[in-house]
């Protein structure tokens, strides 16, 4: 059985991200997704769609889907924005010097790269594509 989850809208913003967010809780809570599982898929829509918001150029289209296929969720982001690769493009995070020196960008990406278990990006014809895939293990 599938079930997928689907936010559409013609300009995310930060007014619209926590509703976005409470929707995706649910949605994952109503599949009795682990908490740890959870936690993690919540924070790479926090920081991919931060990204999007502050990055890409206003009033952009923005979809996010995430679908649930046996023990994997599948998780899809969209936008219009200025093509941008975060797996190339975005800063590397000098995580060896402490915050106050760190320069700022990164760590959204690094973090969305530690709690999925799979990432790529595609650019399909105006639009950016960040596929994840993040497994579904007990706690």
């Amino acid at each position: 059985m599938s079930e997928i989850f689907c936010y559409d809208t013609d300009s995310l913003t930060k007014e619209k991200l926590p509703h976005l967010s409470e929707a995706f809780s649910g949605y994952l809570r109503s599949l009795a997704v682990p908490a740890k599982v959870r936690m993690s898929a919540e924070i790479m829509l926090e920081e991919v769609s931060e990204n999007i918001i502050g990055h890409a150029a206003p009033h952009r289209s923005f979809s996010f889907r995430c679908e649930l296929k046996d023990d994997l969720l599948e998780i899809e982001f969209r936008d219009n924005g200025n093509e941008f690769n975060p797996l190339k493009d975005a800063p590397v995070p000098d995580t060896g010097l402490s915050a106050e020196e760190r320069k700022i960008g990164g760590l959204g990406i690094m973090l969305v790269r530690k709690f999925s278990d799979s990432i790529s990006y595609n650019r399909e014809g105006d639009e950016n594509v960040l596929y994840l895939i993040k497994k579904i293990e007990d706690g």
